[in-house]
């Protein structure tokens, strides 16, 4: 009866040793999992070279930044051809509509479906306009050491390019 008592014990002693590995195994996938989404959630997408300026700002500096261009603090409400964000959303909702009409015809017109794409282009230079004249006041809003510190990053980020 003492065999079976203790074979029942190492049985049972087993049993909660796997469980106790399994449940630190999936607790340990789950943190891991939410850490690296996590971070991949930090990350910029990548882009062109002027991204390169905006990465090398802080979180917090990006923050601001973001948040000043949506609200249009440090500048006007409208860009230099008057236009409002809201008006430029409108612009670019209406020329992806006036695209949908050129690319479902027949033939296609390729001048019109041009110049849909062109007036885009315009507008989103102007925005980019209006983010870099920001940036720019950003940067000379700051500190000798913070712009310095700032270059540091900034190099950084070219170096890791390469």
């Amino acid at each position: 009866m003492s065999n079976t008592s203790n074979m029942k014990r190492n049985i049972l002693r087993l049993g909660l040793i796997v469980s106790l590995g399994l449940n630190v195994a999936i607790i340990g996938g789950a943190i891991g999992l939410v850490m690296r989404v996590d971070r991949h959630f930090d990350r910029s997408p990548p882009a062109g070279p002027a991204s390169l300026y905006v990465r090398a700002l802080s979180h917090d500096s990006r923050r601001m930044l973001g948040q000043s261009l949506r609200r249009g603090q440090g500048g006007s409400e409208q860009d230099a051809s008057g236009h409002s964000r809201a008006t430029h959303r409108q612009q670019f909702e209406q020329g992806y509509n006036a695209a949908l009409i050129v690319l479902r015809s027949d033939p296609l017109d390729s001048a019109a479906l041009d110049q849909v794409m062109s007036n885009q282009a315009h507008l989103s230079q102007l925005r980019l306009d209006q983010a870099r004249a920001a940036l720019v006041r950003h940067l000379a809003s700051m500190t000798a050491d913070e712009r310095r510190s700032y270059a540091d990053r900034l190099e950084h980020l070219i170096q890791s390019r390469d």
